[in-house]
């Protein structure tokens, strides 16, 4: 995958394709930890890591967190929106939801790196 790829714009073409309201406003991220519904408003900020593809500026982004202790090496290798994206082209391949399945390809490529 290139460095020129919008990645952002990927993730949420697939989220708005999907009938996800806002999914204009989708953007995957790697943290730091791991995130709970409890210590996400707390420590989200605190955890987020800075990627080249995160949106800058949006009022209201809905945050899809990708754990850098739990997949490093996919986080080594890949921005958060990139390998967001690659978990839905994986989905789709698999036709599986996305929704549901997108944590489950990323464990199946952290173990194949």
């Amino acid at each position: 995958m290139t460095n020129n790829v919008d990645f952002l714009s990927l993730v949420r073409e697939e989220f708005l394709a999907r009938g996800i309201p806002d999914g204009d406003k989708v953007s995957f991220c790697k943290v730091k930890k791991e995130l709970s519904k409890e210590n996400f408003e707390g420590d989200f900020m605190d955890s987020l890591i800075d990627d080249r593809d995160l949106p800058k500026g949006e009022a209201k982004v809905w945050w899809l967190p990708i754990n850098a202790q739990r997949f490093p090496k996919v986080c080594a290798a890949m921005t958060g929106n990139q390998a967001g994206y690659y978990a839905i082209r994986k989905c789709h391949e698999q036709e599986w939801d996305f929704l549901q399945d997108w944590k489950s390809v990323l464990v199946n490529l952290e173990m194949e790196m």
